[in-house]
């Protein structure tokens, strides 16, 4: 409790600084504020329980884009509801668009092909390790600008959070190799994260409501099951996907994909960003610890 109380007042007196920044999605804010030296911290406009496909803005939305000194949004490819409000709202030179920033590599990636058909190449770039570090690099340069007298300590903060996730990459790699086997998504929205850690997962299954699943593709399912024996979802998708993973057979794991658990106490600790990979790492551990 008197964690909670120590960081609700250390929001509430660096908010007039702070509210400067506003990033978009939860996982952008994570970011921002490991960036960020001690007293500075920046807010989103979406809470970490807010779909970014099904968000609707508020007048009160609209003033805090207007008055941000730096909107970072990954961009319409994910964003598409904040389209129009952005463009509207925030002047050009507020504005970081990951997606436009980082628009050739992403054009170059293979990573861009698993997420065509769900949000655009540019996807769940949060999920990325390298790409993570990009928009780290891009965030940074910004936050110098802004607040030039902190620029050293963004520097520094910068730098070790690129090694921390270089370090938590390596880990999650060596955990993975060590036990080879294979999940079910009930979301496919963990694309980039298997790619760069080698984790394997054998199929993503379409998020329908239960008494759509006919007989017949409930079999499809099972028969392609073999070996496995743990299903991961999104912890907004447990109601569903327990339902389903109960008629599969199926341990279910919970994944926090906005990084929700990072509450306001955890803003104490450094580097939440980094913690988020690890959270990631425990859950997906987990799931394949059910299988042995």
């Amino acid at each position: 409790m008197r964690c909670f109380v120590k960081s609700l007042l250390l929001c509430t007196m660096s908010f007039c600084a702070s509210a400067d920044v506003v990033n978009s999605i939860h996982p952008l804010e994570l970011i921002t504020n490991d960036l960020l030296p001690e007293g500075l911290v920046s807010t989103s406009l979406l809470g970490p329980t807010d779909s970014p496909h099904y968000y609707a803005l508020k007048p009160q939305d609209l003033v805090t884009l207007k008055q941000a000194k730096l909107f970072i949004w990954i961009g319409p490819g994910l964003e598409a509801l904040l389209s129009k409000a952005v463009t509207q709202q925030v002047d050009r030179s507020n504005l970081l668009t990951l997606s436009d920033a980082l628009g050739a590599e992403l054009e170059q990636s293979t990573h861009g092909d698993h997420h065509k058909h769900d949000h655009g190449p540019a996807g769940h770039l949060w999920l990325s390790f390298s790409y993570g570090a990009d928009i780290a690099r891009l965030i940074a340069l910004r936050l110098q600008a802004i607040y030039p007298e902190y620029s050293r300590q963004i520097e520094k903060r910068l730098e070790q959070l690129l090694l921390n996730l270089n370090t938590e990459r390596q880990v999650a790699i060596h955990a993975y190799q060590q036990s080879p086997l294979e999940f079910v998504a009930f979301h496919d929205a963990w694309a980039y994260y298997l790619e760069e850690t080698g984790l394997k997962q054998r199929l993503a299954i379409a998020a329908l409501p239960d008494q759509q699943l006919s007989l017949r593709r409930l079999y499809e399912l099972k028969s392609q099951m073999d070996g496995v024996s743990c299903m991961v979802a999104d912890i907004n998708e447990q109601k569903a996907a327990f339902k389903l993973a109960e008629r599969l057979e199926l341990a279910l794991v919970e994944l926090d994909l906005m990084g929700q658990k990072m509450t306001e106490a955890a803003k104490l600790e450094e580097f939440l960003y980094v913690r988020y990979f690890q959270a990631l790492r425990a859950g997906f551990t987990d799931c394949l610890n059910s299988n042995t």
